[in-house]
């Protein structure tokens, strides 16, 4: 919207102030109802041109229009969705309705409920769009529009005078101060006139009340103030017979809070004490471990001393030899001790050798010399042979005699047994007495040349190591040995004899530097502790040198002051007590200071009401003025209209509506007046259709860009009076926008034939 626009409608209708000092002037309307003969042009100002439902109800998502200027008519049948969309233009431009009973909040049930309403100035041709998401954010838009919008519109206006179905038609009829609601649209105000005389009364006469609730009202401020006074009065004597124990309480209650302060300083320091007393008792077993142990340490280090000296002296009898040297010399101890070795065991082979072969040749040269004695040695060996034979025969002879005396079976069976042994060595004897082959000479003669080369060979072996040896021997001296050791092997042990010596020397020495080591961490400690304990004892405001009998004599010291003091406080807290008692007897005495502040409370809102009766009684004239004004100038001009459309809505059966007090009332064509409650449901419809269609004729500058949404409004009248609401409706569709919702296909006929630029769409 442009600022020229803004500026525009800013000046054509400033949004109105409810307050009561400027009520005279918002009353005086200057405004006039448009004749019924009216040919003035169709509405082309702000209205509006589409709604997009983003999510409301069961739509999402869903854009009704374009609408038109002026009269605009929509169709659609049952649930098709008229009465969600008339009330998603009050939600938002007002606010969504909240879930009360069984009200219908048209919530989703997937989404919260948002849209924007798009609204188009016939005479640039430039749209606007105001969006609500929720309440809490408000109307969306830019702010010309919104002025231009519902700058001037409440929704009590809104809903009273744009929004109406079948039973809103008849709301009026309930209402106490219909008069009111008239007079809100009227004037052209955010607030009635009428409603705001009437809260100045009800203010103006809590003022005056006696009732109990009115806390502010003269009679009740001045009654209260008369039981403050009385109230001082007692408590002034009762606070004089107070003062001196109040004296003494506050001097016993100062006693008390040093008392206290003594009492913590002690009970401080008996925590100090009893502290130090356990340092000390932990201190002086920390010196009495670390004298032990330092007496240990000191024997273990004469021990140390004297091992270090054992073992100095072996080390000083063994050869001084580095580790570098000794590593050195091992190495060539051990190839030397290697070429022995090798020496050795090719001796050795030899050796065993030599012995094999001579071995052999005495084996063939005694083979030879047995073969020479042959003859005689079977000789010697036949006899045996025949005598087991003989044996043999003699146990088979025993045998078969035997067999032929039944009495000597015992001795045959024995016999048999005997000649089967006897045949059996025989047998044995005879294998072994084959006769062995005779050895010749050659043989003998060469196993002994292998016998002679073994012993060349063993001979040139002991000459090798007798070499070695002389070898070994000559190194040896020349490496530093002694000439005792004559071997590497020897020299090798004479060698670990040296390093074992050095390390036992350096153990020694390792052991008694520990063991001093010891002695000075412990005399170190021991030092500490000492000053530690110092430390300890001074904290509590002893000497450094004071023994742990000392310290347990200051503790009970310490203790015995505490009792006497807690005895002391004992006794002032049980007068502190007694006193007490005494200022809480005349507890009201206290109340002194409170209850003059009361009274100047008290005479500050006698002030205050005073002057809240001379603005009220003030703003009642200004607004009885404001509403006499109203109900000579404008009132009339309201209700020649309504007349108006009442006989054009009725066809002459109904001619004039006026005012019967607080009421108003429809007249016949005999002029005789009838208030709603003796109206038809129709009559009393058409009657608050006329009144509404009036106000908003006659209020002109009142939600110029609101539309007139129309719900089924025409259901209960008959043919006629339905033709006569069309044309009623379109003379307002000629100032105002209006959006008339139908599911009946009369109703639109009816609307086609009335008005010549309806604007018909179906939803």
């Amino acid at each position: 919207m442009t600022a020229k626009h803004a500026a525009q409608h800013s000046k054509k209708k400033a949004p109105a102030q409810p307050s009561i000092d400027a009520s005279r002037g918002l009353m005086q309307s200057e405004s006039a109802c448009v004749p019924a003969n009216s040919q003035v042009e169709s509405h082309a100002g702000i209205y509006l041109q589409r709604a997009h439902m983003t999510a409301f109800g069961r739509f999402i998502d869903r854009t009704l229009g374009p609408f038109k200027p002026g009269l605009n008519v929509v169709y659609g049948p049952n649930e098709a969705g008229k009465t969600t969309a008339r009330a998603f233009v009050g939600g938002v431009l007002f606010g969504w309705p909240e879930a009360r009973g069984s009200r219908n909040a048209y919530k989703p049930r997937a989404a919260s409920r948002e849209g924007s309403l798009l609204f188009c100035d016939a005479a640039t041709g430039e749209v606007g769009r105001v969006s609500r998401a929720r309440n809490a954010e408000g109307l969306i838009g830019d702010d010309a529009w919104l002025a231009a919008v519902c700058g001037d519109i409440d929704r009590e206006t809104f809903q009273t005078l744009f929004s109406l179905d079948a039973d809103e038609l008849r709301s009026l009829e309930a209402a106490p101060d219909i008069s009111a609601k008239l007079l809100t649209a009227g004037s052209g105000t955010k607030e009635s006139p009428a409603h705001v005389a009437s809260a100045l009364d009800a203010r103006i006469a809590a003022l005056m009340s006696r009732a109990a609730s009115e806390t502010e009202s003269f009679p009740n401020l001045k009654r209260e103030l008369e039981g403050v006074k009385e109230r001082l009065l007692e408590t002034r004597a009762q606070a004089d017979e107070l003062k001196a124990e109040d004296i003494e309480l506050r001097a016993l209650l100062d006693d008390r809070e040093r008392l206290q302060r003594e009492l913590s300083t002690l009970d401080f320091k008996i925590e100090a004490m009893a502290a130090c007393k356990g340092e000390l008792s932990r201190i002086d077993s920390a010196r009495h471990r670390l004298r032990e142990e330092m007496a240990s340490a000191q024997s273990e280090l004469r021990a140390c001393e004297a091992d270090a000296r054992a073992e100095l002296a072996a080390y000083a009898a063994t050869p001084h030899v580095s580790a570098e040297d000794e590593a050195r010399l091992r190495a060539s101890l051990e190839l030397l001790s290697e070429q022995e070795d090798a020496a050795a065991q090719r001796l050795s082979a030899a050796r065993e050798a030599y012995e094999q072969a001579r071995g052999f040749w005495e084996a063939r040269r005694d083979a030879a010399t047995q073969a020479e004695k042959a003859p005689e040695a079977r000789a010697s060996r036949t006899a045996p042979i025949a005598a087991f034979c003989a044996a043999g025969l003699l146990a088979v002879a025993a045998f078969a005699l035997a067999l032929a005396v039944p009495d000597a079976l015992p001795v045959a069976i024995f016999a048999m047994v005997a000649s089967v042994c006897c045949v059996g060595v025989g047998a044995l004897l005879i294998a072994k007495a084959k006769p062995t082959p005779p050895s010749s000479n050659v043989d003998v003669d060469s196993a002994r040349a292998t016998m002679v080369a073994h012993k060349s060979t063993y001979d040139s072996r002991e000459g090798e190591v007798m070499v070695v040896a002389d070898r070994v021997r000559a190194s040896l001296v020349q490496l530093g040995f002694s000439s005792h050791v004559v071997t590497a092997r020897a020299a090798l042990r004479e060698l670990g004899v040296m390093h074992d010596a050095r390390e036992a020397h350096l153990r020694a020495d390792r052991a008694r530097r520990q063991a001093q080591a010891g002695i000075d961490n412990a005399g170190e400690e021991l030092a500490r502790c000492e000053a530690y304990r110092c430390e300890c004892l001074k904290s509590v405001g002893l000497a450094g040198d004071s023994s742990f009998d000392d310290v347990e004599a200051a503790a009970f010291e310490l203790a015995q002051k505490r009792a006497n003091l807690d005895e002391r406080l004992e006794g002032m807290i049980s007068r502190v007590g007694q006193l007490r008692q005494i200022l809480s007897d005349g507890e009201r005495a206290s109340e002194l200071d409170l209850l003059k502040t009361q009274r100047a409370q008290i005479i500050t809102r006698q002030t205050d009401s005073a002057h809240e009766l001379v603005r009220l009684l003030l703003a009642k004239r200004m607004v009885s003025g404001a509403i006499e004004a109203w109900g000579t100038e404008s009132q009339p001009k309201v209700y020649e209209r309504a007349s108006h459309l009442m006989k054009l809505m009725t066809a002459g059966a109904w001619v004039g509506v006026a005012s019967s007090g607080s009421d108003v009332c429809a007249i016949d064509s005999f002029g005789t007046q009838f208030p709603p409650r003796l109206l038809s449901l129709g009559t009393c419809q058409q009657l608050y259709l006329a009144l509404r269609i009036a106000l908003l004729e006659c209020a002109p500058e009142v939600g110029t860009a609101v539309p007139v949404l129309a719900d089924d409004i025409l259901v209960n009248f008959d043919d006629d009076r339905r033709a006569g609401a069309a044309r009623a409706l379109t003379e307002l569709a000629q100032s105002r926008q209006v959006i008339v919702f139908t599911c009946h296909k009369e109703v639109v006929s009816t609307f086609t034939e009335q008005a010549q630029n309806v604007h018909v769409l179906d939803i």
